[in-house]
């Protein structure tokens, strides 16, 4: 991965948010996949509770702006 590859994931999921591709997959997927490795290695209930957030926009694929927007 270069500079460049990590400008243009941040443009794609600027432009496209949870639709965008980054190194060639679907960054929806990937924050899936990376959301399910963060709770098989938190070993708490209380520390699984603090990831329940990104759960929801993953879910929802909302960002936090659009969700706080809502909330207002």
């Amino acid at each position: 991965t270069t500079t460049g590859d990590i400008a243009n994931a941040k443009m794609a999921i600027c432009k496209d948010g949870h639709n965008a591709w980054v190194y060639g997959h679907p960054v929806g997927k990937e924050l899936a996949w990376l959301l399910l490795q963060a709770r098989s290695r938190t070993p708490s209930q209380e520390e699984r509770a603090l990831l329940e957030p990104f759960a929801r926009l993953v879910v929802t694929k909302k960002t936090i702006r659009e969700e706080e927007s809502e909330n207002d």
